[in-house]
């Protein structure tokens, strides 16, 4: 066992008793994951053994088999600029770009919308023969 652990094909075997549940997203995680893996859920896990059985046969039919990769136990720290281990993951960040982009597109169209109803208003209109 030993040559396989210094070639690089050891892989730690997991148990169903290793796993826990995401609530929000429904991923197998391994026990020592703060937060999910795969949606970045922090809240409440599932512990239910039935549950989480049914999402281990869920993997095991996708992949024959269950590794560490597929439960997020290898996930390595996001870099930051440097190779210095960021605080923020990095689809935070983008995710934190593109909603500020969005932000200021919706604030640029409503300040349109306030200055066209400013002008309607400055507008006096007569009375058309209807009496509108």
């Amino acid at each position: 066992m030993s040559m396989l652990w210094n070639t690089g094909g050891y892989s730690p075997q997991v148990t169903e008793k290793d796993v826990k549940l995401c609530c929000l997203c429904g991923a197998l995680n391994h026990m020592k994951n703060s937060d999910c893996f795969t949606c970045g859920w922090r809240g409440a896990f599932d512990n239910d053994p039935a549950m989480i059985h049914l999402a281990w046969e869920r993997l095991y039919d996708q992949y024959e088999r269950v590794e560490p990769q597929h439960i997020g136990m290898n996930r390595h720290a996001p870099l930051g600029d440097f190779g210095v281990v960021s605080q923020r993951r990095p689809a935070q960040a983008l995710t934190a770009r593109i909603s500020g982009w969005w932000r200021r597109i919706m604030a640029e169209r409503d300040d349109r919308a306030a200055q066209r109803e400013a002008k309607l208003k400055a507008q006096h209109f007569p009375p058309n023969e209807l009496g509108v």
